[in-house]
């Protein structure tokens, strides 16, 4: 390229030779260019994967927290009572705390045994659907989650049981959400510099909506989920 360059400062016309040159080296330029902007886009992308899986692995170890006080009122309830709930979960529920009401239930259905708190919304559902949810948290190996974001006050609802066999009640508490779930702010370094978006199941609506990081969603440009 630099001899076509330099033949044309002196007044000649440019060979043959001096145009193969010129050609090769725009195409080796063009060529090492996109393999830079791709090699770049790859690396943004492999960072964006790993910062949202570091993000998804915070939220994942919080969910001991919940599950473990369930789990421990779910034992204590089948050999003592349904009435000793408040002194197994009533410190972890609250205005302030992180559920906002606890109750024991039949695994068959019915009324609750036992509430702590505000009233359940579980208990607002038609009867079947109670005892359909009731009936999925006792075959669960593990804790049990129940979608009740369209009511006038969004909530989670976490339920446990002990073993399928031997189950007679079902540990259940609700966790409330607030009304504008995009105002979430999340302080954990594995967030900052990310914009994100928490849904409930697979599917990406506003009526799964957890928590976000902002109003503009669905999120777009370069992302990654898990």
């Amino acid at each position: 390229m630099l001899s076509a360059v330099e033949g044309r400062a002196r007044g000649l016309r440019p060979t043959l030779v001096g145009l193969v040159v010129l050609g090769a080296g725009l195409a080796i330029t063009v060529g090492l260019t996109a393999a830079a902007a791709r090699a770049h886009r790859d690396n943004e992308d492999r960072l964006l994967a790993e910062r949202t899986r570091q993000a998804a692995a915070v939220l994942e170890g919080s969910v001991p927290g919940v599950e473990a006080p369930l789990a421990t009122s779910a034992g204590l309830a089948e050999v003592l009572a349904p009435g000793l709930l408040d002194a197994t979960l009533g410190t972890q529920v609250g205005p302030e705390e992180r559920f906002v009401s606890a109750s024991i239930w039949p695994v068959e259905g019915g009324e609750p045994r036992a509430v702590v708190g505000a009233p359940p919304a579980l208990a607002d559902q038609d009867p079947a659907a109670i005892r359909e949810f009731l009936a999925l948290a006792r075959s669960n190996d593990g804790m049990s989650v129940l979608d009740l974001l369209d009511g006038p006050e969004p909530r989670l609802g976490y339920a446990h049981t002990v073993e399928a066999e031997r189950a007679r009640f079902v540990v259940y508490a609700e966790q409330a959400l607030p009304r504008r779930r995009t105002e979430v702010v999340q302080p954990d370094s594995a967030f900052t510099g990310l914009d994100y978006a928490l849904h409930l199941g697979d599917r990406e609506t506003a009526g799964t909506l957890l928590a976000a990081s902002t109003d503009d969603l669905p999120l777009d440009g370069r992302r990654a989920e898990e």
